[in-house]
């Protein structure tokens, strides 16, 4: 499987900056997106996982700020804050709001990809602790699960299954060993019981859009769900 690029999420109201910006970037092999006003940025995160944000401040609609301290609410992607505000006050409010790093206006785009490697090869040590594939998320440090923004609210057989099946996305998992992930009686038809439950709750209108039935086998996790 070829592994997946880099997502970074541009914010930057100046045009002319996010192009140049974009430009490095995606010659450096990440993966872009571009959104111009706090609104956009905003709604777009809570549509896709971000491995890191560059955030303006001076944004129209929503400031940084604020976007910064929403995204630290569901999302464990790196921030970096690009901003003509220099002063020592501004780097430690934006610090404070969960921002990996801050850098000032006017910039050398190739520092900034270096920023940006930077931060996330000090966030790839967590990589383990956090789990996660397109729109799903586990975080075993807090013991959560999301889709996109919306937090799962999953029993802990359900929590555990889950947790399974995102550590290895493709894998077939047999019953039996489905029932080993999940402490107490269980046994096939329990498990049957738990993966269904999971399936509504990962997607109420498409429930086997996540978790795929192998007929007579078991169940595994779409790599690409639909």
């Amino acid at each position: 499987m070829t592994e997946p690029k880099t997502q970074i999420l541009i914010v930057e109201d100046d045009v002319r900056t996010a192009e140049t910006v974009e430009l490095y970037l995606l010659s450096s092999g990440f993966e872009t997106t571009v959104a111009h006003t706090g609104p956009q940025a905003l709604a777009l995160t809570n549509e896709k996982a971000f491995d890191l944000v560059l955030l303006d401040i001076m944004l129209p609609g929503i400031d940084g700020w604020t976007l910064c301290r929403r995204l630290r609410e569901h999302s464990d992607a790196g921030i970096i804050l690009v901003s003509a505000l220099s002063t020592l006050d501004d780097k430690i409010e934006g610090l404070g709001l969960g921002a990996d790093d801050y850098v000032t206006k006017p910039f050398s785009p190739r520092e900034l990809v270096a920023r940006a490697r930077a931060v996330l090869r000090r966030r790839s040590g967590r990589a383990q602790r956090i789990l996660r594939l397109g729109d799903l998320r586990l975080d075993r440090d807090r013991s959560r699960a999301y889709v996109g923004p919306r937090e799962l609210d999953l029993t802990p057989s359900e929590y555990r299954l889950f947790e399974a099946l995102l550590a290895a996305p493709g894998r077939l998992f047999t019953r039996t060993e489905l029932v080993d992930r999940v402490e107490g009686d269980c046994n096939d038809r329990t498990v049957d019981s738990h993966v269904a439950n999971l399936r509504r709750k990962l997607s109420t209108d498409e429930p086997q859009r996540f978790v795929e039935t192998v007929f007579g086998r078991g169940y595994r996790l779409r790599e690409k769900p639909p």
